[in-house]
């Protein structure tokens, strides 16, 4: 005698297997979905992180060259500075690169009243002192007098 098993034991089991894939494969969409989410926040997490690294990155750069401005302007003063006492052609010189200074607003602030003090007995000693006489050196008179007229400082430095 065989056993036969009843004719819904085939179709219980296929509905058992059909069931369980069926679950699996919800289960493996649900995890998927889950993993994405996670992925998407740890995406997420880097992108900030990379865009924070980026903005100081920016801040630290912008710095830099303001520093590096502050600095150029500072050297291209004392070398328009030191222009000045080395007679008629270097004083003009001098003048040049403290007007484009001015003229471009690359001077640093502050500075201007002492700069203007400095022009001011610049153009004291080429009257008093240098060769007036000559037409070179009335021209750095000149330049160096439009100078001091045009300083919003002129009390601050001393010229009326």
């Amino acid at each position: 005698m065989t056993d036969t098993a009843p004719w819904w034991v085939p179709i219980a089991a296929a509905w058992g297997v059909f069931t369980t894939g069926v679950l699996a494969f919800i289960a493996a969409l649900i995890k998927l979905r889950t993993d994405r989410r996670q992925w998407k926040k740890e995406i997420d997490t880097r992108v900030e992180q990379w865009q924070a690294d980026l903005d100081t990155r920016v801040r630290q750069w912008q710095s830099d060259a303001l520093a590096r401005d502050r600095q150029w302007q500072m050297d291209s003063l004392v070398r328009g500075m030191g222009y000045l006492t080395g007679g008629t052609q270097n004083r003009s010189v001098g003048i040049g690169l403290i007007t484009s200074l001015i003229t471009t607003g690359n001077l640093p602030d502050g500075v201007r009243p002492t700069i203007d003090s400095v022009l001011w007995n610049q153009l004291v000693y080429v009257t008093q002192h240098g060769q007036i006489h000559k037409a070179h050196e009335r021209d750095n008179a000149q330049r160096l007098l439009t100078l001091v007229e045009q300083s919003s400082y002129k009390e601050q430095s001393g010229f009326r």
